[in-house]
């Protein structure tokens, strides 16, 4: 038999004023861990699942699921949820709010400048899916007033993405540096049969984490523990290349390797050396050097710390 294609559910006219942040009457800002779905004009259970291997929350309905990931602001996985739990519970004043799941233990974090990864399924092929992410309290950011949820023509969704034929939907959000500590992120697309379903689920941003890279580097790779060998290493040069403009909070610790006593001078020297070369390299905030014996060292070498705070979004 040849299949039949399902014929498309008409739309509004206006899909961006449909899928518009949904003004529900009485809503309270969610927990972290909870989340709630209304589905045309109707709310509906959801269950809510940790996945910590994933760095990631699974909010799911009948017919539906989104996935939400959480990322750094180098793309990759940030801690997040812990354990699993799943379970559906009424709010109170159910007829006006959405149905929150009961999901103690399975919360999830981003850090300020990183971004939520939302994998979506049961969705209407071909339709637009909006994603809002905002302060817990519905406002735009710590300094604004709290108030109800905007309109459409007050804020613009911060990702958009199409559906694909199968239903399914990737939303890249990106977590601007305005926000700070509890959040509520809003994803809102149109269900097969046309109704608009607005899925929402607490969450909480977090200061981004410190960076610090550790390399050691051989006298023999720097030439004579001086500061014109240093000068002209390429690691050393790579390892300042390694911080990004617009970092803050930069800190240098270098320490000079040597298991034999008569070198201990040379290493102090060495690590005085490449502290040199990385803070005329980079602004560094705070710097520090030493020499120290080690019995596990076979020559002389140095141990170099950089740390730093990733730049955050405007």
């Amino acid at each position: 038999m040849t299949p039949v294609p399902t014929p498309a559910v008409p739309l509004p006219a206006s899909p961006a004023a449909a899928l518009a942040p949904r003004p529900v009457a009485g809503t309270q800002p969610l927990r972290p861990g909870t989340a709630s779905a209304v589905i045309g004009n109707a709310v509906t259970p959801v269950t809510i699942t940790a996945l910590p291997q994933q760095s990631a929350i699974l909010v799911a309905g009948p017919g539906w699921a989104l996935r939400v990931g959480s990322l750094d602001a180098a793309g990759r996985p940030a801690a997040s949820g812990t354990a699993a739990a799943t379970g559906t519970r009424p709010a109170p004043g159910a007829m006006t709010r959405p149905v929150a799941a009961a999901a103690a233990g399975a919360a999830i974090s981003v850090p300020r400048g990183g971004e939520l990864r939302v994998t979506g399924e049961g969705y209407q092929p071909g339709t637009p899916v909006y994603a809002y992410l905002r302060p817990a309290d519905g406002s735009d950011g710590p300094a604004a007033a709290p108030r109800s949820i905007p309109s459409a023509a007050q804020r613009q969704p911060d990702a958009r993405a199409d559906v694909g034929a199968d239903g399914a939907v990737v939303v890249t959000v990106p977590v601007g540096g305005h926000l700070m500590g509890p959040a509520m992120l809003e994803v809102n697309g149109f269900s097969h049969d046309g109704a608009v379903r607005s899925v929402r689920l607490g969450l909480s941003v977090t200061a981004p984490a410190r960076r610090t890279t550790t390399q050691t580097l051989a006298a023999s790779a720097l030439g004579q523990p001086d500061a014109r060998a240093v000068l002209r290493t390429g690691a050393l040069l790579a390892l300042a290349d390694s911080v990004p403009d617009g970092a803050t909070g930069i800190s240098v610790r270098c320490i000079g390797l040597t298991g034999d006593p008569a070198e201990r001078h040379g290493a102090r020297r060495l690590a005085a050396a490449a502290c040199a070369r990385l803070v005329d390299a980079v602004p560094v905030a705070t710097v520090s050097h030493a020499g120290r014996l080690d019995g596990n060292a076979t020559r002389l070498s140095v141990r170099i710390s950089l740390g730093y705070l990733p730049p955050q979004p405007g």
